[in-house]
């Protein structure tokens, strides 16, 4: 009887998460899963077809963050005042369209 020999996986070691006091490793490790995180991002707006946003926070100031905060506020309801006219713009096109077709349908008749 052969047995089948189980492949080893290649596995990274788990790392402790803490704080990196090495001022050049930090930089490097930040700027390394900044990239990351970019791509990660730009994956999942690719294949979800989802908008998404990253926002870096560092070195910001409470009233830089209570405008950013504004300025978010103001852009969503932005998009969800464009979606409401899309809806509405979609339905009427549909009702115009139900009644051409109704029309044209009442003239074959």
């Amino acid at each position: 009887e052969k047995r089948k020999k189980k492949k080893k996986k290649m596995v990274r070691g788990k790392i402790e998460l803490k704080k990196i006091e090495n001022a050049n490793r930090l930089q490097v490790s930040f700027t390394n899963r900044r990239k990351v995180l970019m791509k990660k991002a730009n994956d999942l707006s690719i294949l979800c077809d989802a908008d998404v946003a990253l926002i870096e926070l560092e070195g910001m100031s409470f009233s830089d963050l209570v405008s950013l905060e504004s300025q978010l506020n103001d852009s969503l309801l932005s998009v969800k005042d464009q979606k409401v006219e899309t809806s509405r713009l979609q339905e009427k096109i549909a009702l115009e369209e139900n009644q051409l077709l109704r029309k044209q349908v009442r003239d074959f008749v």
